[in-house]
C-alpha cells in the first residue's frame, strides 16, 4: 500500500491522491485499504513516518558503518547518506513535508532528526561540552535545511555529486569550531 501511494503522489501529486487510485495501484479493492487506513490523512501519516524514519536510519546506519573506517570522513559519510536517501524521491519528499507541516505534524520532522542528534552526541562526533545538545541540533538543522532548500527548487542540486561534499564542508567547519 505504501509503494502505490508512492508511486500515486510522484505521479500525480499530492493533491490527486485517493484512496480508490491508491487500491487501484496496489492492486486491492478500496475496502481492503480502509481495513488498515481510516482515511487518506491517516495513510500519509503512515507514509510520512516512515520516510522521515527510514532517512534517520540511513543516516545513523551509514555514520556507524563509517565508524569501523579508521580515517572515514564521518560528516561526509553522513551528509551522502542524507542526499541520497531524501533525493531518491524528492517529489514524493517535498509533498510529505509539507503535508506534515501543514497537519501541524512538524514533530514528524523533528523525532528523527532528534535521534541523529543524540547518536552524534554520544558517538563524540560533538565534542562534549555543556551545550553539546544545542551544537548538535544547530549541525543537523544546518544540514536538513539545505537539503529542504534543494527539494523548495525541485530537487535542482540533490543530484549534484558537490552536494554531499559541500554539506560536509559546512558541517565539519561547524563541529572544528568548538
Amino acid at each position: 500500500m505504501f509503494d502505490a501511494a508512492v508511486e500515486v503522489i510522484t505521479r500525480h501529486g499530492l493533491a490527486k491522491l485517493t484512496m480508490e487510485r491508491v487500491a487501484q495501484a496496489a492492486g486491492l479493492s478500496v475496502g481492503s485499504m480502509y481495513q488498515y487506513f481510516e482515511n487518506k490523512q491517516a495513510l500519509l501519516m503512515a507514509l510520512a513516518e516512515r520516510e522521515f524514519a527510514g532517512t534517520s536510519k540511513a543516516v545513523l546506519e551509514s555514520v556507524a558503518a563509517a565508524m569501523q573506517v579508521p580515517g572515514a570522513d564521518l560528516d561526509e559519510v553522513a551528509a551522502q547518506a542524507l542526499v541520497t536517501s531524501i533525493g531518491r524521491n524528492y517529489r514524493l519528499r517535498r509533498e510529505l513535508v509539507l503535508f506534515a507541516s501543514n497537519a501541524g505534524r512538524s514533530d514528524m520532522l523533528q523525532l528523527p532528526l532528534m535521534k541523529v542528534e543524540a547518536t552524534f552526541v554520544g558517538a563524540g562526533l560533538i565534542p562534549a561540552s555543556p551545550n553539546a545538545q544545542l551544537r548538535a541540533f544547530v549541525l543537523i538543522s544546518a544540514a536538513t535545511g539545505v537539503l529542504h532548500a534543494a527539494l523548495q527548487r525541485d530537487g535542482q542540486w540533490l543530484a549534484d555529486a558537490n552536494l554531499p561534499k559541500e554539506i560536509a564542508r559546512l558541517t565539519r567547519a561547524y563541529r572544528m569550531a568548538a
